[in-house]
Parts: structure tokens; sequence; C-alpha cells
């Protein structure tokens, strides 16, 4: 007489336990999901890369005073450490 699972045979797409698989498919289960991570994340810097083009990019001097200007739009409240004052006197 033979055993249930010798009789039902699962198919190899059967989901199991990550202690179950061979080394072979333990494998070839983390490289897919490192293809599909790494898939991701190309997508996401070429779209990140596009709407930076899109924006129309001057260089990194132009893109840090736009990127200033857009947090400190009247300059009420907020102070750029670093950043020299204007109305300084001098001596």
């Amino acid at each position: 007489m033979l055993a249930p699972e010798e009789v039902y045979e699962g198919s190899s797409a059967d989901p199991r336990a990550r202690g179950e698989l061979s080394p072979k498919e333990k494998r070839a289960a983390r490289n897919k999901l490192k293809k599909a991570k790494k898939k991701a994340r190309d997508a996401l810097d070429s779209s990140v890369d596009k709407f930076a083009k899109t924006k129309g990019s001057g260089g990194i001097k132009a893109q840090k005073s736009a990127a200033l200007r857009s947090v400190v739009k009247s300059g009420k409240g907020v102070t750029v450490v670093g950043k020299r004052s204007n109305n300084r006197r001098t001596n």
C-alpha cells in the first residue's frame, strides 16, 4: 500500500516552507526576489530622473537655490543655518 504523498504527488508550484526547499530552489527564490526588487528600484530611479529632467535642472547650485526658495517662500519664521544674513551690520 502507498502513502498519500506517494499517491498524490504535488506539483513543483505548491507553496512550501523555506526549510523544505533544496539549496537550488532557495537560490532560485532568492534570485527571483532580488530581480523583482532591482526592477522596482530601477523603475523608481528612472521616474525620478524623468521628473528631474522636466523641471529643468541647471546644475547643483541652481537646484539647491530652487529648493531653498521653495522651502523659504516668505522667510517668515524660518531660519536657515549657515546662510549669511543680508541685514547684518558691519563695524
